[in-house]
């Protein structure tokens, strides 16, 4: 599948999540937390002072609301500029270097797309080609995203 197809089709499973409407984006947001915290339990250490939060606490959460906006937005974000390779090789770079200060293990990162293609599963029939793209879309992510972890720029 080419580039522009994968764009294509990651683009249109989020029109669903309607992140042009403030409140159904940060539901959607919340949701995705909400999603994680019970999948992948161990990932709450990274969430300083929310470890112990229940599904509740998330959907009650600014925190998260926003959190989860800014990745959704970064999925659109990706999805729309993954066929210019300059580009999403450098936004993948500034992301990184954005959550640096968390300490995250870089065997983290390789688990998150595996983990966004079941939210998306969760909250919406995908296509063959849908989850094709998207797992070609992470494949992208993880390559670039080693080449910055193992990068002196790091």
């Amino acid at each position: 599948m080419d580039v522009q197809t994968v764009g294509e089709l990651t683009r249109r499973t989020l029109l669903k999540f309607k992140l042009e409407d403030p409140e159904s984006a940060a539901q959607n947001g919340k949701d995705f937390y909400t999603f994680l915290f019970t999948a992948a339990p161990d990932l709450r250490n990274f969430f300083k002072g929310a470890q112990t939060y229940t599904s509740d606490q998330i959907q009650g959460s600014e925190r998260f609301a926003k959190q989860g906006f800014r990745l959704l937005l970064s999925q659109s974000v990706l999805s729309k500029i993954i066929s210019d390779e300059a580009l999403f090789t450098s936004y993948i770079r500034e992301l990184i270097l954005r959550h640096k200060m968390f300490k995250i293990p870089n065997d983290i990162w390789p688990a998150f797309y595996p983990l966004y293609i079941a939210f998306l599963e969760s909250k919406m029939s995908l296509t063959a080609d849908e989850k094709k793209a998207w797992t070609i879309l992470g494949e992208k992510f993880v390559a670039e995203t080693v080449k910055v972890l193992n990068s002196d720029y790091y």
